[in-house]
C-alpha cells in the first residue's frame, strides 16, 4: 500500500500533549512500507510503525486515551488547517448563541397543550416555563 501523496512538501500531522512543563508530540510519516507514529519528548523519539493507517489510528487513539487519563492534556495539532473567519468573533444579535433553526423546535417543545388536549410527552419531559 502506497501512501504517496499528490502535493510535495505535504506538512506532518502533530499532536501535542502537555502535563506541568513537559511536553509530548505525536506525529504521523508516511513510509515507503507504510505509515509510522513518532512520539516525541524527553529523550529518544519512539517510532512505532504500522503497514496500515487503520491499524495506526486505533494504536493513537488507545495513546490518546491513556494520556489524558493519566494527568496529560491536549495542547495543539498542527498543521492548522482552518481557513476564513473564526465563527466565534462574528457579532450575534443580542449575544444568542442559539442558531436560528433551532428556535422553531425549542419554541414548540415548550408550549402547553391546548386546553381539552392530552400533552404529546409526559410534564417530566417538557419543562412547565410558564409557572
Amino acid at each position: 500500500m502506497e501512501y504517496a501523496s499528490d502535493k510535495p512538501g505535504v506538512e506532518q500531522l502533530c499532536w501535542t500533549f502537555a502535563r506541568g512543563a513537559d511536553r509530548l508530540v505525536l506525529r504521523r510519516e508516511e513510509t515507503p512500507n507504510g505509515v509510522n507514529l513518532t512520539v516525541a519528548g524527553e529523550g529518544v523519539p519512539r517510532v512505532y510503525a504500522f503497514d496500515d493507517i487503520a491499524k495506526l489510528v486505533r494504536f493513537q487513539s488507545d495513546m490518546e486515551a491513556f494520556l489524558l487519563r493519566t494527568g496529560w492534556h491536549f495542547v495543539e495539532f498542527a498543521p492548522e488547517r482552518r481557513s476564513g473567519i473564526d465563527r466565534r468573533d462574528f457579532p450575534r444579535i443580542a449575544s444568542d448563541r442559539r442558531r436560528w433553526w433551532t428556535d422553531g423546535i425549542r419554541l414548540f417543545l415548550h408550549r402547553r397543550p391546548a386546553a381539552g388536549r392530552a400533552a404529546a410527552r409526559p410534564a417530566s419531559v417538557v419543562p412547565d416555563v410558564e409557572r
